[in-house]
């Protein structure tokens, strides 16, 4: 096993106290985003109907589908990296985005065919389609 080039982190200082808020603000503030979620789901599906919430979730299931590969396990092997060599950062976040565009643009070829290949009945509506295609661009860029 390989040695750090650099030094450790000195011990950190932990408060129960402060973790315990910052543990209630994390669930707070994910609990508002998905009681959010629901209520616009609940919205959308009284507005658009069963027929127009069906082709949005068709969609949505549709595109996700990408997004799986273009996520591919690149992030892994990113942190993974950063960890062993902090020093790098710049030049593997690089790699990281870099891989992952290069995915996306597979995604986007596949994608084209697949619609160009499946009939209509199978996708829905392809403007929707081409609409949640492009969460894949901000899904690829995402650094965390």
């Amino acid at each position: 096993m390989r040695k750090p080039e650099v030094a450790p982190h000195p011990p950190l200082d932990i408060h129960p106290g402060k973790i315990a808020r910052n543990a209630l603000w994390l669930s707070g503030g994910e609990f508002l985003s998905r009681l959010i979620g629901l209520g616009l789901a609940i919205y959308l599906a009284r507005v658009l109907g069963a027929e127009g919430y069906g082709l949005i979730g068709t969609a949505l299931a549709f595109v996700g589908y990408f997004t799986i590969f273009i996520a591919a396990g690149v992030d892994f092997h990113g942190v993974r990296d950063i960890a062993q060599q902090p020093e790098k950062l710049p030049e593997i976040v690089g790699h990281v985005l870099g891989t992952r565009l290069l995915l996306l643009l597979t995604a986007c070829i596949a994608m084209i065919l697949l619609v160009w290949l499946l009939p209509a009945r199978v996708i829905g509506r392809i403007d929707l389609v081409a609409i949640y295609a492009l969460t894949l661009l901000t899904f690829t860029l995402n650094t965390t």
